[in-house]
């Protein structure tokens, strides 16, 4: 049971996440038709949901992992969602572990933190997006998973090299 007091209570950082996610899927449906990345922004909204108003995660309780499989389950998932977004708390509430686990497992494993990882999955996927699409800027990096155009121009240009607007 859902207790209607905790959603109108909800912390601050997760209504701004809520926003943001319901701000993206109203302006994508006045312009553009349903498409899955929808499906995984209102998805990660329903969890931030629950796991505000249950203080838990709404599989099953914490679960134990290797270390190289919990990296290729953080990796499977941020690459399936990076078009939502992710922040460290919703991707270890997802596996079922804490945040502190997670991290230090994925850069153990990996020598990355979940967000150059993170950044650098939503980079490919914008390059392919600039490449195969005549899609505008804005447009490809939100889809990328980007909130801020101008930050996406920024890390662009920082990782390539180049602007996002001559990748074509």
């Amino acid at each position: 049971m859902v207790d209607n007091n905790k959603l109108r209570r909800l912390p601050p950082e997760i209504l701004s996440d809520l926003r943001w996610i319901f701000e993206r899927m109203r302006d994508r449906s006045i312009q553009y038709e349903s498409c899955p990345i929808e499906n995984s922004w209102l998805h990660t909204a329903l969890l931030l949901m629950y796991s505000a108003v249950t203080g838990s995660r709404p599989v099953a309780q914490r679960r134990s992992y290797r270390r190289s499989e919990l990296l290729e389950m953080a990796k499977a998932f941020i690459r399936r969602n990076y078009g939502t977004p992710l922040t460290r708390k919703i991707i270890a509430a997802e596996l079922g572990v804490s945040v502190s686990t997670l991290s230090r497992a994925f850069m153990r494993e990996s020598g990355f933190t979940l967000a150059e990882y993170l950044t650098e999955v939503r980079l490919e996927a914008a390059k392919r997006l600039l490449r195969d699409s005549g899609r505008r800027i804005e447009e490809v990096a939100m889809l990328a998973g980007f909130s801020d155009p101008g930050y996406f121009a920024r890390v662009f240009r920082q990782k390539t090299g180049g602007a996002p607007r001559d990748f074509r």
